[in-house]
């Protein structure tokens, strides 16, 4: 059967692997999966697997690393490449590159198995399998996206050994990561989900969709019973907004499962009856956005169609039903002053957030941003803007405050956490950027995620290093 070899440059488990591998398995084909920093030779290993195809799931920050590493991949095996993920199914026309063979833009399951069996049935490539863009002898062939898979039950359960028989790091981690659907109502602009199902997916079968709640049941539960869970993070863009699933699933859930668990939700979906919910259930931390404490800003710039006061009561719930909960925000959208940016501290002091977290802005191709703002510069241009997409260290949005709210962000738990140093922080900030900064950013950052996931600071340290690395690794 047709073999086919995932190779990654993060250290995260990505469901899109695992499904496309469950299904590939479960009709007789071979998949693995590297990670290539885990790694000291992997194409010492390539070689010996000696696949037919290996594929780069990809976000745009990882782009140029998957172009140079699949040029080698090329020239010392020999193999197909195949590029996936959010960056090239936002950008197809990656396939122009010398070192890429084939493009899958959004679900990936049913066109990677139509791929490899009219590979084992002819040899050869079939180029009319839609979702694939495929080069063949420079020409481009541009196939259409296939309808979504509504009925998600009918793919197989994901395969978490793609991650776990290889790599410890994955398998032990205390916190484990459970997907229960697809897509996102929102239609944020610092998101590609607007463009993916109004655009890419337009007309294909609806977006937002669920695993019944017997097919997340078993799986959760053959997770459990073969590696051991010790709680679970749910992480759907928004776990709640389903009502009448989340009760039915959460009863069950109680009474089979009644592992602690963490979900992503949208703040304006709580209620009173959702917050209890959540408690009794065994919920610890919810993580939801804030972005901007300027409604100004998010709502009509960043459309996240959320009003302070939905913020304000949504959070008074999570408080009343003693749930702890973290807090997404970012500085330096496009026309930010520094006033706008204290707003964001400020709305997270008035909700009393416990584990508040902030990023600094970067467009991503597929935004809006980056449509209007990016997408006309020229090509060296726009590849400079992702390559030095740094969310934590600085920003290539280049604006009057920008200096000050890069600072801001590093020190903005301290702000929110510390009057003193919220009196302190419009002085602070005017200071050149430093390394002691960075460095106060990385220990609050620490025992921020340590105590939103109720994980020891020995535990932070050894299981998220890694992933640190990736994040604050400077741009060459």
């Amino acid at each position: 059967m047709a073999k086919l070899i995932f190779l990654q440059n993060n250290s995260f488990d990505l469901h899109g692997p695992m499904y496309i591998s469950g299904m590939l398995k479960h009709h007789g084909h071979s998949c693995q999966l590297f990670v290539v920093p885990q790694e000291d030779d992997v194409f010492a290993l390539l070689k010996e697997a000696a696949p037919d195809f290996v594929a780069f799931p990809i976000v745009s920050i990882e782009r140029f690393w998957a172009l140079e590493f699949a040029e080698r991949v090329k020239q010392e095996t020999g193999a197909i490449t195949i590029f996936g993920g959010v960056d090239p199914t936002m950008c197809p026309e990656i396939i122009e590159h010398e070192s890429v063979d084939i493009v899958c833009r959004g679900e990936g399951e049913y066109p990677l198995l139509d791929l490899l069996d009219s590979f084992d049935k002819t040899g050869k490539i079939c180029t009319d399998i839609e979702n694939l863009w495929f080069k063949i002898d420079g020409n481009i062939i541009k196939n259409p996206v296939r309808r979504l898979v509504e009925d998600l039950d009918t793919l197989p359960l994901v395969d978490r050994e793609l991650y776990f028989g290889r790599y410890p790091f994955f398998r032990d981690y205390p916190l484990k990561r459970i997907l229960v659907g697809r897509g996102c109502p929102c239609e944020c602009t610092y998101c590609c989900n607007s463009k993916m199902h109004k655009d890419i997916y337009r007309g294909k079968g609806k977006w937002v969709r669920r695993h019944s709640v017997e097919y997340v049941i078993n799986e959760i539960i053959k997770f459990r019973d073969t590696h051991g869970i010790r709680s679970i993070d749910f992480i759907d863009d928004d776990f709640i907004v389903d009502k009448p699933w989340l009760r039915s699933f959460l009863e069950i859930y109680k009474q089979k499962i009644n592992l602690p668990y963490t979900c992503l939700v949208r703040i304006n979906v709580v209620d009173d009856e959702t917050a209890a919910l959540l408690k009794e259930t065994g919920c610890f931390t919810v993580s939801f956005g804030v972005e901007s404490g300027d409604e100004v800003i998010r709502c009509d710039i960043l459309k996240k169609h959320l009003k302070d006061d939905e913020i304000f009561r949504g959070a008074a719930l999570l408080k009343k039903h003693n749930l702890k909960y973290n807090t997404f925000n970012i500085l330096n959208h496009p026309g930010e002053t520094i006033e706008s940016g204290f707003k964001t501290v400020d709305i997270n002091i008035k909700i009393k957030a416990d584990f508040p977290q902030c990023s600094i802005f970067q467009p991503f191709p597929g935004t809006q941003f980056w449509d209007e703002n990016v997408a006309d510069k020229s090509l060296a241009e726009q590849e400079e803007f992702l390559r030095t997409i740094d969310f934590y260290s600085s920003s290539n949005v280049r604006q009057e405050d920008t200096r000050q709210l890069t600072n801001l962000a590093k020190l903005f738990s301290f702000a929110v956490k510390n009057q003193f140093f919220r009196l302190i922080m419009p002085a602070l900030i005017k200071l050149p950027p430093n390394k002691f900064f960075h460095f106060m950013f990385l220990v609050a950052f620490a025992f921020r995620h340590a105590k939103a996931n109720r994980m020891s600071i020995l535990e932070e340290i050894k299981f998220n290093t890694k992933h640190l690395e990736g994040y604050f690794k400077k741009k060459k």
